[in-house]
């Protein structure tokens, strides 16, 4: 049994719909992974130095994770991409 032309042209749009909702993703998880810089910029101005630190610390882990997902969430938009093709 053969896919019809119209099952294909789904597949496409959905495809495509998938890959623009994945490049929005990455473009949140860009913009989260700088407001969390930001954060920790501020920390620094925290008057304990050990929670400065800690706070720092822990915002700049999770900066390094957003940007780690903007780079899977990326990939899968490319390979989202060519499969549409």
């Amino acid at each position: 049994m053969t896919r019809s032309d119209d099952d294909h042209v789904g597949d496409s749009a959905e495809l495509a719909a998938q890959s623009h909702l994945a490049s929005r993703a990455a473009g949140s998880l860009e913009q989260l992974s700088r407001d969390l810089r930001d954060q920790r910029e501020r920390a620094a101005t925290i008057d304990d130095p050990s929670v400065a630190a800690a706070t720092a610390k822990a915002l700049e882990a999770l900066s390094a994770e957003a940007e780690g997902l903007v780079v899977q969430v990326r990939r899968l938009a490319g390979m989202t991409e060519e499969e549409s093709t």
